[in-house]
């Protein structure tokens, strides 16, 4: 997905409305969040003016009746003012710096949530993807993360408020009578004229601001796009490198050079995409620098000069010389924050392009509770299905049923569509064309939730979770311990399990915890087992739940399970053709169609049929699994 970052094919009023959420979002994360740092914005705004105003009052007593009780009382006021504000402004800033970590967890937890929530669907859609890249860019630079955003908001109202307050206090310069008859630039600089000059050199100055800082974020821009390619290979490489497991395939398969390589080519790729962030527009920004000077300079001169000629008195020419100065900063400064806002709005829109992905699947209305195990009945009914964005069925006119209580199999080569088989029958997928049918009622029209309550799946690329071994069975902090020594004892791991320093407690993998578990494939296999023995759902699907076990630990398996299982429904998918001996059905798929259904010996029966020929290509490996199961078995 790009996203073009040229300001000019932005529109000003969304830009604005993306930073507004920002600050909503900020909000909803962290309650104290808008608080803090709008009293942050008060405190910073109003300090600058506290000396200013009260500086002016000392100057002008000085200069005037010089009454030590009152000068006394100004400069305690001064000083006291100044410790309270130096207190608050202390106590907010370490506040934000527990913001900036609070802020930013909040939000991968926010965003972590989303992805747990959005349809499967959206997991595998190159699109989505690409949008979940983006965010992992915007969280990966300072300037888009949500925390630099919410000071960029602390900062536009700090320099709204300041504007405001000076504005307040410039007011009177407005209505300034002229008190003298002068000629030449006394009488210029004594009329309101020079007034109108001044506040142009300040509009100027701000709009050579304005150029200066947008074309800093044009190279900034640009930076941006030329940083996207390389840094999205650095995400790669932080994933790579922390992931330990890869560790052996580096070393194996001496991996070392080319991953240097291409580090090394990734290092240049980044200097050189720096080098466009560091181009500076000299000509503007000397411009700038040169009539911010000059202004300065006008608002010195004008100021003295209505001051000489006794239009102000001293105190009052220092506050409006603050005053001015503050509102020439201020204004300065809203501009800057002003075009950062319009340049940080791409990465603000990858948060909500994201966060604002729909539910596409209906979710039904009609309630499922657990039944009986005999009254589930599923039915595909001409049933096709491609993945978004392709074009090619993986699974073409399917119709077939599956009893209650029954073992069925569903085997066939590689990408005969299998798995896609057991992905729509779990609503992970819906058809593209054709139902599938509960009870005689579409699935789509149950309760989302009540429908997934209803299986026990193992895939074949299942996933176990760094967390305690209890709880990755249970897949809930709390459990039954009895139930998961149980779970664990039928799927063969329970004595590995008690072998664990920590047993039920111990963590496995060191993703988490130093003191994890590295568990083989064979057992984490068994765990995952163990994990959908644990939730006795009413329909049991095993996808390759054997692979990573050997022929022996495969037998006590199926056994295990054929008792288990009971009068339940299970479904297994397996390359190794063994499997189907447990079972009552075989469905046999080829090309995402299903070409053969029967028992095994009626299906080996069809010496010119699929299962024939893979049963035979499979002959010699089932000749050497038999010896060993009789070994097991004592035979």
């Amino acid at each position: 997905m790009k996203t073009s970052h040229s300001s000019g094919s932005r529109n000003l009023r969304e830009e604005i409305g993306l930073f507004l959420r920002i600050v909503r979002l900020g909000g909803a994360l962290s309650p104290r969040c808008l608080p803090i740092y709008i009293s942050n914005a008060l405190v910073e705004a109003l300090t600058p003016f506290i000396n200013i105003v009260l500086s002016a009052q000392l100057l002008g007593e000085l200069a005037g009746n010089r009454e030590t009780s009152r000068l006394t009382i100004l400069i305690v006021t001064i000083v006291v003012l100044n410790f309270i504000f130096f207190i608050m402004r202390y106590a907010l800033q370490r506040y934000i710096e527990v913001l900036v970590v609070e802020l930013d967890c909040l939000l991968g937890v926010h965003l972590s949530r989303k992805t747990m929530s959005i349809d499967y669907e959206y997991m595998e859609d190159p699109k989505t993807l690409d949008m979940h890249q983006n965010v992992l860019e915007a969280r990966s630079q300072l300037p888009s993360r949500i925390e630099s955003q919410m000071k960029l908001f602390g900062d536009v109202l700090k320099s709204t408020i300041q504007l405001i307050a000076a504005v307040g206090l410039v007011a009177r310069l407005i209505t300034l009578p002229v008190i003298g008859n002068y000629s030449g630039i006394l009488s210029f600089i004594d009329s309101h004229w020079a007034l109108f000059a001044l506040g142009t050199v300040i509009c100027l100055t701000f709009y050579t601001n304005t150029l200066a800082v947008t074309a800093q974020a044009k190279a900034r821009e640009a930076f941006v796009e030329a940083f996207r390619r390389p840094q999205r290979k650095n995400l790669f490489y932080y994933y790579l490198f922390d992931n330990y497991h890869i560790g052996k395939d580096i070393r194996l398969y001496n991996a070392q050079e080319m991953l240097a390589d291409d580090i090394q080519n990734l290092r240049s790729q980044l200097n050189t995409a720096t080098t466009l962030q560091m181009r500076d527009p000299l000509p503007l920004t000397s411009a700038n620098v040169g009539l911010t000077a000059i202004c300065s300079g006008v608002v010195y001169l004008y100021i003295c000069t209505k001051s000489l000629l006794g239009s102000i008195a001293i105190g009052e020419a220092m506050l409006y010389i603050g005053a001015i100065n503050q509102f020439s900063i201020a204004l300065n400064s809203l501009g800057s924050s002003f075009t950062m806002m319009r340049t940080l709005a791409p990465f603000s829109k990858y948060y909500f392009d994201y966060l604002d992905l729909q539910p596409v699947k209906p979710r039904g209305t009609i309630p499922l509770i657990h039944q009986s195990t005999s009254d589930y009945h599923f039915e595909f009914k001409n049933v096709s299905f491609n993945y978004p964005r392709s074009e090619q069925l993986v699974i073409q006119n399917v119709s077939f049923t599956l009893e209650p209580g029954k073992r069925v199999a569903v085997v066939g080569m590689n990408g005969a569509g299998k798995t896609t088989i057991i992905k729509l029958l779990c609503r992970l997928y819906d058809p593209t064309a054709g139902q599938i049918l509960l009870n005689g009622i579409d699935i789509r029209e149950y309760k989302y939730d009540d429908y997934m309550t209803i299986f026990s799946v193992v895939f074949q690329d299942y996933s176990l979770f760094a967390y305690p071994v209890g709880e990755s069975v249970a897949c809930e902090s709390t459990y039954d311990d009895d139930r998961v020594w149980h779970a664990l004892k039928d799927a063969d791991v329970a004595d590995k399990v008690r072998s664990m320093p920590l047993c039920l407690k111990q963590y496995l993998y060191r993703d988490v915890s130093r003191e994890g578990y590295e568990i083989s494939g064979g057992e984490a296999q068994k765990v995952a087992i163990a994990r959908a023995l644990y939730r006795n759902a009413p329909v049991f699907i095993l996808d390759e739940p054997t692979a990573a076990l050997d022929p022996i630990s495969e037998f006590q398996i199926y056994s295990t399970l054929d008792t288990i299982i009971g009068h339940k429904s299970a479904i297994f998918i397996s390359h190794r053709l063994s499997s189907c001996l447990f079972c009552d059905d075989i469905l046999v798929f080829h090309h995402g169609e299903l070409i053969q259904r029967g028992t095994h010996s009626r299906l080996l029966m069809d010496v010119s049929g699929k299962y024939h020929e893979m049963w035979q290509a499979q002959a010699q490996y089932y000749q050497d699994e038999e010896l060993s199961l009789n070994r097991y078995r004592g035979g």
